[in-house]
């Protein structure tokens, strides 16, 4: 087991300086600083085309922003950096939060999954996930939150940090900036649902909700069959460090790096 820092992964960047990029959520001047082609797909969507990919991405909102934190400022290089040094070899991801499915196209790119199961609760990130996704050999895209446990009915709302569309979070109870209502599974109802033995990376995502899964009382005895776990911190949420025990309490060596928490189970 390595020890990680702030790096950058060695994989071939496809993507030319980004300097001019940081810090806009502009469509017309993502494509432009990294040499791709933007066009008008349908109603609030546009096409992002380059380096033989598509991206469907919303024409107003957060997407661009989240298309930068993925592919230029490579949010996800460290996890490529422990999964190279610890050679470990993924065959099945379980993308928890996934958006509109950028982070899943990155896992695809540079870790190449057999099998990926995509869950995202919010309708209308979920519809462009399916765009950026559905049809993939082994992507499997649920419309559903994942909780503590199984629940007919959690509620959508955007009260966390700037409630765009990257920040829709997830409460059992209704409140102001509602959004929307979303059916809850559990981890372990995922793995049964996927047919999966095991996960050999989780990544979770989930503005805060991450405390409500791996609370100490929560059942999380489905992380004795995960390999590699990433989730996003959220710092503001009061006690985020109780989840450091459960990890450790399964097994897992932990670290942080930059926003993330990354873990191996050994």
């Amino acid at each position: 087991m390595h020890g990680l820092s702030h790096f950058r992964h060695a994989l071939t960047d496809p993507f030319p300086s980004t300097a001019m990029v940081a810090g806009t959520n502009s469509l017309q001047t993502l494509a432009a600083n990294i040499g791709y082609t933007l066009s008008h797909s349908e109603e609030g969507l546009s096409r992002l085309t380059g380096g033989g990919e598509q991206f469907f991405l919303r024409n107003q909102g957060s997407d661009a922003l989240v298309f930068q934190e993925i592919f230029l400022k490579e949010e996800y290089a460290g996890l490529l950096r422990l999964l190279h040094m610890n050679n470990i070899k993924v065959r099945t991801v379980a993308d928890v939060g996934a958006n509109i499915g950028l982070a899943g196209r990155y896992f695809l790119r540079h870790i190449k999954p057999e099998r990926m199961v995509c869950m995202e609760p919010y309708g209308p990130s979920f519809e462009v996930c399916k765009k950026n996704l559905g049809g993939l050999p082994g992507v499997t895209i649920l419309n559903k939150a994942v909780w503590s446990a199984p629940l007919t009915e959690l509620h959508l709302h955007r009260h966390f940090r700037d409630g765009q569309d990257w920040a829709i979070a997830t409460t059992e109870k209704q409140g102001s900036l509602q959004v929307g209502k979303s059916e809850a599974i559990a981890m372990k109802q995922v793995m049964e649902l996927e047919g999966f033995a095991s996960i050999d990376l989780l990544k979770v995502d989930i503005e805060g909700a991450e405390q409500k899964i791996f609370s100490p009382d929560a059942d999380t005895a489905f992380l004795e069959n995960v390999k590699v776990v990433c989730v996003e911190l959220h710092m503001e949420m009061i006690g985020y460090q109780k989840i450091f025990e459960t990890f450790r309490r399964h097994g897992f060596v932990i670290m942080e790096n930059g926003g993330l928490l990354l873990g191996v189970r050994v």
